[in-house]
């Protein structure tokens, strides 16, 4: 067993910054951790209410901590909503891990005053709505058929954050700035360290906190621009492939939000249009010109040697869309991904676009190295002939 201990929370301005320690049976620390305080910032002042960063540090550490280490013990501070979070959580992990597959003990050890409850920030009857916004394909796929609505654009960031790293991804956020602008939208990011905390791979870490995490993080935003709905754009492929990102997954994301009145619904969008589609629907607009979906996050808006970027541009080349009005440069090559969601991602491509073209482009370079080889079999045996 580990025990998992929140220390302190404060609240300061717009900041929660949480202290916080773990340790192995044994008194030791775990390797994969940086020991210090959680920090999450936001663009206003926050309310002092501590529902919502116990939920935030509990959904950062608590299931990748199960994942690895089945039994644990969370010592944190009593407040009005210590029911509600023994509720959560035990719904969330039955969901993610089975009944009886791990042992968690809460431990309620300091009271805190919790004026107001998290029941009375959450405004009831509003109809505003928020959307995740990553500046990808699906995100603004689904904000290209609902900005007259003016969803607030909700975005994570932070250091190791993957494509969501602002000293790495300049060119993503300048594309952001320039589409809010345009389109009067609310744009409101929220900052924290956690990744730099945990070194874990993103695969493990998104299978395990990124879905309850990006609800929780939302919920001050929530609160202060009156949302009632939060979306969350995934695409078919993504809907298909059942073992992909299982904490964000769209069959999951209902264990997410919280079942008690007047807060957000936790809602997955547009789940019915393969990646493709979304990208094709995406080019009869003006929204095609902002994305960017580039796995390496560089000077340049598209690497050009990653599968992501190949992928997008046989897109260009199965749509018959102009690259430059994405800013791709032509002549992109790469590999063909084969994980499940990759398999799934062409294989709609091919479905309603075809493969022709992709199969002719790959007979051409299997003949090129086919020559290749020969060239440097026949010099090979000139050198065995000579020596």
């Amino acid at each position: 067993m580990i025990t998992f201990e929140i220390i302190a929370i404060k609240i300061i301005e717009n900041k929660y910054l949480i202290d916080w320690d773990v340790r192995l049976s044994n008194g030791e620390k775990i390797d994969f951790l940086k020991y210090e305080p959680l920090l999450i910032e936001y663009a206003f002042p926050l309310k002092i209410n501590y529902f919502i960063p116990i939920q935030i540090v509990l959904g950062a550490f608590v299931p990748l901590f199960i994942s690895k280490y089945k039994e644990i013990k969370v010592q944190l501070p009593s407040i009005n909503e210590d029911q509600i979070i023994i509720n959560y959580w035990t719904n969330y992990l039955n969901e993610m891990f089975g009944v009886n597959a791990y042992s968690l003990m809460f431990e309620f050890i300091k009271q805190y005053q919790d004026q107001p409850s998290a029941e009375e920030i959450f405004k009831s009857g509003s109809t505003n709505i928020g959307l995740m916004y990553g500046g990808g394909v699906e995100s603004t796929f689904s904000l290209s058929t609902i900005y007259h609505k003016k969803p607030v654009l909700i975005a994570v960031n932070g250091d190791n954050w993957m494509n969501s790293d602002k000293k790495k991804s300049l060119i993503k956020y300048s594309l952001i700035k320039d589409l809010t602008a345009k389109y009067n939208l609310n744009f409101q990011e929220i900052t924290m360290n956690t990744r730099k905390l945990i070194k874990e791979s993103d695969i493990i870490y998104n299978r395990f906190c990124t879905g309850n995490l990006f609800y929780f993080l939302s919920l001050p935003i929530a609160d202060k621009y009156d949302i009632s709905t939060i979306y969350l754009s995934t695409e078919l492929e993504y809907a298909l492939s059942e073992n992909h990102d299982l904490s964000i997954h769209p069959r999951f994301i209902k264990n997410i939000y919280v079942n008690e009145k007047n807060f957000p619904l936790f809602v997955a969008l547009h789940t019915a249009y393969s990646k493709i589609e979304m990208f094709a629907e995406l080019s009869k607009t003006d929204f095609i010109k902002y994305i960017y979906s580039c796995f390496q996050n560089t000077d340049k808006r598209w690497c050009g040697e990653c599968s992501k970027c190949f992928r997008i541009s046989e897109y260009c080349d199965r749509i018959g869309l102009d690259k430059s009005i994405i800013g791709m440069q032509e002549g992109i090559t790469g590999y063909r991904e084969n994980s499940d969601l990759s398999v799934h991602y062409w294989k709609q491509m091919d479905k309603y676009y075809g493969k022709r073209k992709f199969m002719r482009e790959n007979m051409i370079a299997v003949k090129h190295t086919i020559k290749r080889l020969n060239r440097l079999k026949n010099k090979l045996l000139k050198i065995q002939v000579a020596v």
